[in-house]
């Protein structure tokens, strides 16, 4: 059986990554081979990070797990529930809760995912837009630094790291801001590139299709979002998720009936009985960024 250091490596190699980029932001080089040699032991949130910058799933492999992990994915679990139910207050008591442990697991995974909620509970108080996505920025450059100048051909980043990353160019634009078309498209292309697990690329490419449709859905041609949308939709069908699939109907049964395509009103009914459906059982499906 392979230790967790070797997997990392062998999964590095397969994908033909060099050790200094998957680490960028992690760790130190050093500590890196330290890890793939077995000499230190990654803590789970650092392999569960490198497992997606690998464009691998990482529910679906199984590592031993200390009592303290246990609680902090708990805990991050609770989080994303008060985020999906739109419970501001009790997240706010998750993260001053939270922030009162001592113990740290990996203390830049964890400051990245705090300084979000606080960027997310400051979007609900009203605060200044310059505040919130101050912190959402740095919240991203725990990991990815000045991701919004690098070339994303050289980066490795995972699927929450991006999800993150379009959070932020969504708020931005929200608050009036110019977003960039270029690192929109480098996301894109970097999605298409490097995340090859379908299990993965299922998470995050029908997210980026509805994530690039409300930035940018005046500067597009309708035939390539049609294209994009058409992709995600097999990729959703193909791995049996329904998340994220009501909003992909919508945009399709939009975008077809603008080209003039009788499939639009299939498309459209789709999406109005699956939303029934999954109302009926209590899954949300409205389309919301913060939410993954």
């Amino acid at each position: 059986m392979l230790k967790i250091g070797q997997m990392i490596k062998s999964m590095r190699e397969s994908e033909r990554v060099k050790r200094a980029e998957l680490c960028r932001g992690l760790c130190t080089e050093a500590t890196m081979c330290k890890y793939e040699s077995g000499d230190l032991i990654p803590d789970c949130l650092f392999f569960y990070t490198v497992v997606q910058r690998l464009g691998k799933d990482p529910g679906r492999i199984y590592v031993m797990i200390s009592s303290e992990e246990a609680d902090y994915f708990q805990w991050k679990e609770e989080t994303a529930t008060a985020i999906e139910e739109k419970a501001w207050e009790r997240l706010e008591e998750l993260l001053t809760e939270h922030e009162k442990e001592t113990t740290k697991i990996n203390p830049i995974i964890q400051e990245q995912y705090e300084t979000y909620i606080r960027a997310l509970l400051m979007a609900q108080k009203g605060e200044s837009p310059e505040t919130e996505l101050r912190y959402l920025k740095h919240a991203i450059e725990c990991t990815i630094p000045e991701f919004e100048t690098t070339d994303w051909s050289r980066l490795v980043a995972g699927a929450d790291e991006i999800n993150m990353v379009l959070y932020y160019l969504y708020r931005r634009k929200i608050h009036g801001q110019k977003v960039s078309r270029e690192v929109v498209e480098r996301l894109g292309g970097y999605i298409e590139g490097r995340i090859t697990d379908l299990l993965e690329k299922v998470v995050i490419y029908p997210r980026y299709v509805c994530a690039k449709r409300m930035l940018l859905d005046t500067e597009e041609v309708v035939e390539e979002r049609v294209r994009e949308e058409e992709k995600a939709l097999e990729l959703l069908k193909k791995a049996y998720r329904i998340y994220d699939l009501p909003q992909i109907l919508r945009f399709l049964a939009e975008d077809m009936k603008k080209l003039g395509k009788s499939e639009w009103e299939n498309y459209e009914q789709q999406g109005k009985a699956l939303e029934i459906v999954m109302e009926k059982y209590g899954q949300p499906y409205e389309f919301r960024l913060e939410c993954w």
